[in-house]
């Protein structure tokens, strides 16, 4: 997969001591229910869910409340 390279200038202001990069992708409509639904809200949902797939991984990442 070819990626566009990040321009140092993106984002919008830092959230968690990171700046936060916008992103979008395609989910089911029950998908979307449930991340609607979620207490943390989508983007924090989204972000822990990430985190534990990279855990998982064994990738280090970075210590920050998400």
């Amino acid at each position: 997969m070819k990626l566009k390279k990040l321009n140092k200038n993106a984002g919008t202001k830092p959230l968690y001591g990171k700046k936060m990069i916008l992103t979008g992708f395609y989910v089911r409509e029950d998908q979307l229910a449930w991340l609607r639904n979620s207490r943390n809200g989508i983007s924090r949902t989204l972000r822990t869910l990430i985190d534990k797939a990279m855990l998982e991984d064994g990738l280090t990442i970075p210590e920050i409340n998400t």
